[in-house]
């Protein structure tokens, strides 16, 4: 399984994180980034949860709250 290297959106974070997609396109995680509260405060404008070094993408359709 080969992991994807992508930028974290800088139009909300004016720290550049990198995240490392594992797992899938549901799974990121955070390789190096300057400022973990402007990381977690951008996590929480683009809906993902932050925990430790690592952040989980959630994957919810507009209108659809939370699929089992």
């Amino acid at each position: 399984m080969s992991a994807s290297v992508v930028s974290w959106p800088p139009d909300e974070v004016p720290a550049q994180c990198e995240i490392v997609r594992t797992a899938g396109l549901a799974h990121y995680r955070f390789e190096r980034c300057e400022g973990r509260l402007a990381a977690q405060s951008a996590a929480m404008r683009y809906g993902v949860r932050v925990f430790g070094r690592g952040v989980e993408r959630i994957m919810a359709s507009a209108g659809a709250g939370d699929v089992g």
